[in-house]
């Protein structure tokens, strides 16, 4: 992150939940009313809560992504 920062981006955190992971709507939200660059996620086993991304949210998000045309890095 500190190489994004580096460049002169602004790094937007996008909330996980315990219940329900990654905050898609809250994603969907960041993309509308900013120019995203990229996403940059742990989709599995997310360090330090240990959460899993879902299947149906990954769809999500890989809709909302599409549609913005937002690359989305898995780490």
């Amino acid at each position: 992150m500190e190489a994004v920062a580096n460049l002169g981006l602004k790094i937007i955190e996008i909330p996980v939940h315990y219940e329900n992971g990654f905050d898609t709507e809250y994603f969907r939200k960041v993309c509308t009313s900013n120019d995203i660059k990229a996403v940059v996620l742990t989709p599995s086993f997310h360090n330090p809560k240990g959460i899993v991304m879902a299947d149906n949210a990954k769809k999500e998000l890989l809709a909302i992504a599409s549609m913005h045309q937002v690359p989305i890095i898995e780490k």
